[in-house]
């Protein structure tokens, strides 16, 4: 008979979450949570009694009972396990939104770096919000930062065409691949 108290290693891809009360949605998972058991003992209560009424019916042997038993178990932890998985996996995919967000909010905050810092602004920590909140602030930060970044880059353009403009007056047509400003270095110094 399979048992539930031991999830198995790749079911748990992540540390161990914080104590479960650290939740504001604590007393809803208790609430439903002993909702929950209420409605699985009624519900296996009922088909375990169908079950029994089936098997008479049949002539099954206690032997044939047990392993009847044993297998309507071991499904029953299937689907638990799998449901445990499918929400690893979502905070997985949320995990891995999250680096792949800090790392263009990094690329993007150095590429309008004029003071040399190179990090993410101030204050942005999201290691200490709840995963999607993190997530969204990311994404908020992003926005602002694509928004500096393509005023910059509206800088450099502007730049250019006055050169371009000067050059021709000049007649010494500027190189052509002087024009792109690339995403890396965007700084008033190099503008």
């Amino acid at each position: 008979m399979a048992t539930f108290a031991h999830p198995p290693v790749s079911v748990t891809k992540s540390p161990t979450p914080s104590c479960a009360t650290d939740s504001p949605y604590h007393s809803i998972v208790q609430g439903a949570q002993g909702t929950l058991m209420d409605k699985v003992e009624k519900d296996v209560g009922h088909v375990v009694n169908a079950l029994e009424a089936i098997w008479n019916e049949v002539g099954y042997s206690g032997e044939e009972r047990r392993l009847q038993m044993d297998k309507l178990s071991d499904e029953l932890t299937q689907t638990l396990r799998a449901k445990l998985a499918q929400e690893v996996e979502v905070r997985d995919v949320f995990k891995k939104d999250i680096e792949a967000k800090v790392a263009e909010c990094e690329l993007l905050a150095r590429s309008i770096d004029d003071d040399g810092t190179g990090g993410l602004p101030e204050g942005l920590d999201v290691s200490r919000l709840r995963l999607s909140h993190g997530l969204m602030k990311l994404e908020e930060e992003q926005a602002a930062l694509e928004a500096k970044t393509a005023s910059r880059r509206q800088a450099f353009a502007d730049v250019w065409a006055a050169l371009s403009a000067a050059a021709a007056r000049l007649g010494e047509p500027l190189p052509a691949d002087c024009a792109e400003v690339g995403r890396v270095d965007l700084t008033a110094a190099r503008l």
